[in-house]
């Protein structure tokens, strides 16, 4: 199996076995799309839900995430960055990440989720992180072998099933997770049982 072609995750065991292909390559983490500002202030992160009807289940748009290349690297000088709203870095990176297109009105932020903490690189500072549901998007995800192109921090995206979310995303991202399933729950007759899938 190769990472391009393990796209649809929907058991525990295709998910374990793509976390070890993803170990091995250096992606030691699974996240939401999405990154960081120039300044990094904050962070704004995407939930991308999915429903196949044939199967009857919501997945979720996933990265495979290398984060030592985030600790250690200098975004490769880039200086797109500047200057964005938590909204523009959002749309950007799920563009770049999994090759998908989302209109800022397909955005809806999450306030429940948002999240504020003390900044890693100076205590002075806070940082925050920011999370859409993104309701609509065109253009097909990306499928190729090995690091991204762009910038090596990222595989290619995967779907993964709601009821695995609970075994490889972190708190934060869960939490924001929950927050869509409440909002589609509302919404969607085909959601109604997303909460209790997701086991979290």
């Amino acid at each position: 199996m190769t990472v391009s072609a393990q796209k649809t995750l929907s058991t525990p065991d295709e998910l374990s076995e793509a976390l070890e292909i993803f170990k091995s390559m250096g992606f030691t983490r699974i996240q939401l799309p999405g990154g960081t500002s120039k300044d990094k202030s904050f962070c704004s992160s995407a939930i991308i839900p999915v429903w196949n009807d044939e199967k009857k289940i919501f997945y979720f748009v996933c990265m495979p995430y290398n984060p030592l290349f985030h600790m250690a690297g200098d975004e490769n000088g880039y200086t797109k960055k500047l200057g964005e709203t938590p909204e523009q870095t959002v749309l950007r990176e799920i563009q770049e990440e999994t090759g998908l297109f989302v209109a800022e009105s397909d955005l809806v932020y999450l306030p429940k989720s948002k999240i504020v903490v003390p900044d890693r690189y100076d205590k002075e500072k806070v940082h925050q992180k920011h999370y859409f549901l993104v309701k609509n998007f065109s253009g097909t995800l990306f499928n190729f072998d090995g690091p991204s192109r762009i910038d090596a921090e990222t595989a290619a995206p995967v779907l993964i099933a709601a009821h695995l979310l609970k075994d490889c995303l972190f708190n934060g991202h869960k939490g924001a997770v929950r927050e869509v399933a409440e909002i589609l729950g509302a919404e969607k007759k085909e959601a109604q049982w997303l909460f209790a899938d997701l086991g979290f």
